[in-house]
């Protein structure tokens, strides 16, 4: 952290998640055997909080923000794949390279009036 505070141009990104503000739908897991446990959404709430948190604490030689992702499709069950796509307003789940823009912009001084955020990249799944 030191680094950071020395070089006076410090820039932290957190990565969330949309269970860090959102509670499940249990819908979507009915008949996997898929969960969602409770120690995943306090971690991921937990974080946003710290986010933000470090975001007054190290201001302003550090900007500190997060992202959270929406559900990433990586082989779960159809069944759940086809619920989530169908409560998402873009249709699908995301993939990795759907968070390379937004963290190539917190990344980069495009963004250096930019801290203590938390930039949802969700697919609209918060906008319901």
């Amino acid at each position: 952290m030191s680094t950071l505070l020395r070089e006076s141009h410090g820039n932290i990104i957190n990565i969330g998640s949309i269970y860090g503000e959102y509670a499940p739908d249990w819908s979507l897991y009915e008949g996997t055997t898929m969960s969602n446990p409770a120690a995943y959404g306090a971690a991921k709430g937990g974080l946003i909080q710290l986010t933000k948190w470090l975001a007054t604490t190290l201001a302003p030689d550090v900007r500190v923000n997060s992202i959270s992702p929406g559900g990433i499709e990586r082989g779960q069950a159809k069944k759940f794949v086809d619920r989530y796509k169908s409560r998402t307003p873009l249709k699908r789940m995301a993939c990795e390279d759907d968070f390379r823009g937004v963290i190539a912009f917190l990344a980069s001084n495009m963004s250096s009036y930019v801290t203590g955020q938390n930039i949802r990249v969700d697919g609209g799944w918060g906008i319901w």
